[in-house]
């Protein structure tokens, strides 16, 4: 995925691990513009296996 494409969520993704690579490759924790880190702890889905 890039993080160009439209705006996604925590269901996208399998993995948290999918999931930070795709948050940090669209800007991490200083952009997050598709809020995938709710707590702002520069994690994102914390909660997907």
């Amino acid at each position: 995925m890039r993080p160009s494409l439209p705006d996604r969520d925590c269901g996208d993704f399998a993995t948290q691990q999918e999931a930070q690579a795709f948050f940090l490759a669209a800007g991490g924790p200083a952009r997050d513009p598709h809020r995938l880190d709710g707590d702002n702890d520069g994690i994102a889905c914390e909660k997907l296996p």
